[in-house]
């Protein structure tokens, strides 16, 4: 009986409700469609009127405007960020952290002034102070980290002192998370997110063989071999990688020989002794980190061609074992390795120059184009000049103070180049674009 009267009550209820909701007025129940119509429309009138703006500003004198396609999923405060994006601002979060005053790990005020001055006069054996181009260069750029800083804080809610923060670097830190949590969707984004990702396993799978070889922890037989497959990965990656770049032949064969007795003391279920792990250790980790700069620097390869090589490499590794024609080899290494080298290993076979060091000067500063022909900023306050202007990152050393203020292209061709060797950068800039496109 209870059950029937909960019934009859709930059905009571809702006749009210229905009773209620037809006495209002039409245009309340229509207000929040109303409201976001209205919402659009004044959005159209103020976009009408900034158009507006925006041609009678061009009259009197030219502005150069960058537009974004809109996000129309959006956020709380602000239109979501492109994995590039957040990737951009981490590497100038990386330049910038030593400008940033309230690390846990610095208190001082860090005078950067006062530090490229000295670094202006160790270089050029003079009193003088740094041109004026180059001081204005720093201040442009210290007060670009500063901006950065405070998006970060705002978009995060940590409060500009954050007494009780945990973190040295909150920067850094919270633009890390972003990134994390970013899906790149252009083919530039998912080549990047690519190489961040092969190097963090480069170094996990390493520590696996560590753990492995040294008898910590114990593996099936599956999975030694897997880990012995994607050691193999490993060793030809490296060799590839390195094939454009000079590095002792030495320091490779050791991480290779490292690399191959780690996986065999696996098999044999041997602990290896302390010095051969340290050794390893030794071999492998500069060299990760070398790698791991080489794929994400914008010189001396374009790292979307790098990119591009290792994940069509990874295509093929693992399927080799399975075939076991003696003709296969001889196939795969005429089909499939020109594939797999990175871009100055093509061109340098067509370089004007056998010198390493002359042919390291061309393909930086022809690779550097390159990506301007592909859409990066190269104007005089772009990342690729300040690398110049300033170096910030290796604390003002070996900069230019010619390149402030000046286009790349005007610094290359008025300052860093001769004539002959501009020749020779054209060349292989031609070559790169013939061979890869846009």
């Amino acid at each position: 009986m209870r059950s029937k009267h909960w019934i009859v009550l709930t059905l009571i209820f809702m006749m009210v409700l229905l009773y209620l909701w037809q006495q209002q007025p039409p245009q309340f129940k229509n207000q929040k469609v109303n409201t976001v119509i209205f919402q659009s429309k004044d959005e159209t009138q103020q976009a009408v009127t900034k158009d507006a703006q925006k041609v009678d500003t061009k009259a009197t004198e030219p502005v150069i405007e960058i537009t974004e396609t809109p996000n129309p999923k959006g956020n709380n405060n602000d239109q979501e960020r492109t994995y590039l994006q957040v990737y951009r601002d981490l590497q100038l979060a990386g330049e910038c952290n030593k400008f940033y005053f309230n690390n846990h790990q610095y208190k001082g005020n860090y005078d950067y002034t006062a530090e490229l001055t000295q670094a202006y006069r160790s270089l050029n054996k003079t009193d003088d102070l740094p041109p004026a181009t180059q001081l204005d260069a720093l201040e442009q750029f210290v007060q670009s980290c500063l901006d950065l800083k405070r998006a970060v804080f705002a978009r995060a809610d940590i409060p500009e002192l954050f007494p009780d923060y945990q973190f040295a670097y909150p920067v850094t830190f919270e633009l890390r998370k972003e990134l994390n949590k970013t899906k790149p969707e252009t083919p530039e984004g998912k080549h990047l997110a690519g190489a961040i990702k092969h190097s963090g396993q480069w170094v996990q799978l390493f520590n696996q063989m560590i753990d492995a070889a040294t008898g910590k922890k114990k593996h099936s037989s599956s999975i030694i071999k897997m880990m012995r497959e994607e050691a193999q990965v490993i060793r030809d990656e490296i060799s590839i990688l390195y094939q454009a770049n000079p590095v002792d032949g030495e320091q490779i064969a050791l991480l290779q020989q490292q690399i191959n007795d780690l996986y065999l003391k696996m098999e044999e279920r041997q602990p290896a002794s302390k010095e051969a792990v340290q050794q390893a250790k030794e071999a492998f980790l500069p060299t990760n980190a070398l790698m791991e700069k080489n794929l994400r620097a914008p010189y001396p390869d374009s790292f979307t061609e790098i990119i591009k090589n290792l994940q069509l490499k990874s295509q093929y590794d693992l399927r080799i074992g399975a075939i076991s024609s003696p003709d296969y080899w001889a196939i795969y290494l005429k089909k499939y390795i020109p594939w797999h080298l990175p871009p100055s290993h093509h061109i340098m076979q067509q370089s004007p120059t056998t010198d390493t060091d002359h042919f390291n000067l061309l393909i930086e500063s022809a690779s550097m184009l390159y990506l301007c022909y592909l859409g990066a900023d190269c104007g005089p306050n772009s990342v690729l000049v300040r690398k110049y202007c300033l170096n910030p990152q290796a604390n003002f050393q070996n900069n230019y103070p010619n390149a402030c203020g000046k286009t790349l292209i005007d610094f290359y061709t008025e300052n860093y180049l001769t004539p002959n060797q501009w020749k020779d950068v054209s060349s292989l800039f031609d070559i790169m674009v013939n061979m890869y496109g846009s």
